[in-house]
C-alpha cells in the first residue's frame, strides 16, 4: 500500500493546481469585466455630469432672459452669454462620451437640437425686448413657445438619464453579484 501514497499525494496535488489555477483564471476574467464595467460607470456619471451643466447652463440663460425682459437691464444676460459661450465645449464633452454608442450619438445630437431651438426662443425674446420694449416680450413670452422649448429639454434630460444604467443603480444588480463573485473568487 506504501506505492499508492504518493500516486495519491500527486492527485491531490493536481487537483488542486487545477483548481487553483481555474480560480485564477476565473478571478482574472471577472475583475476583467468589472474593470470594463467600473469603466463604463465613471462614463455615465461623466456624461450625466455634462448633461447636467449644459442643462443647467440652458435654464440659468433662460432665467437671465426673464430677468432682462422685466428690467431691461443688460447684466441679467449675463448667464445667457455664460452658455453661449461654453455650449460648444460641452456637447463635444459630451460627444466625447458618446463615441461608441450611435443611439447615444443620436440622442446628443437630437439633445443638441432641442438646447438649440430654446435658446432661439430665449434670444427672440431677447431681441423683442431690446428693439420693441417690454409689453412686445411679454406678449411674446405669453405664448409659451419659450417655455415649452426649455419643458422638451427638461423631458430629454430625464430620457437620457434613464438610459443610463449606473453599476451602482438598480440596473446594476448583475455587476453587483460579479463583483462578489470576482471576491470569493481570487
Amino acid at each position: 500500500m506504501q506505492p499508492l501514497r504518493p500516486k495519491l499525494y500527486s492527485a491531490f496535488v493536481a487537483l488542486w493546481l487545477s483548481l487553483s489555477i481555474a480560480s485564477a483564471v476565473i478571478a482574472a476574467l471577472t475583475w476583467s469585466d468589472v474593470a470594463r464595467d467600473v469603466e463604463r460607470a465613471v462614463r455615465t456619471a461623466g456624461f450625466n455630469d455634462t448633461l447636467n451643466r449644459i442643462y443647467a447652463a440652458v435654464v440659468d440663460a433662460e432665467t437671465g432672459q426673464r430677468g432682462f425682459i422685466i428690467t431691461g437691464n443688460d447684466s441679467y444676460l449675463d448667464p445667457y452669454r455664460a452658455a453661449t459661450n461654453t455650449l460648444n465645449a460641452r456637447f463635444a464633452e459630451l460627444s466625447r462620451f458618446a463615441f461608441e454608442n450611435p443611439q447615444l450619438q443620436a440622442d446628443v445630437v437630437n439633445f443638441r437640437v432641442t438646447c438649440e431651438l430654446a435658446l432661439t426662443e430665449i434670444r427672440k425674446l431677447i431681441e423683442l425686448r431690446r428693439q420693441l420694449g417690454f409689453t412686445a416680450a411679454a406678449d411674446e413670452t405669453a405664448t409659451g413657445r419659450a417655455k415649452e422649448a426649455i419643458d422638451r429639454l427638461r423631458q430629454q434630460v430625464t430620457q437620457l438619464r434613464r438610459q443610463r444604467p449606473n453599476l451602482f443603480t438598480n440596473d446594476g444588480e448583475g455587476r453587483r453579484r460579479q463583483v462578489n463573485r470576482a471576491y470569493v473568487t481570487s
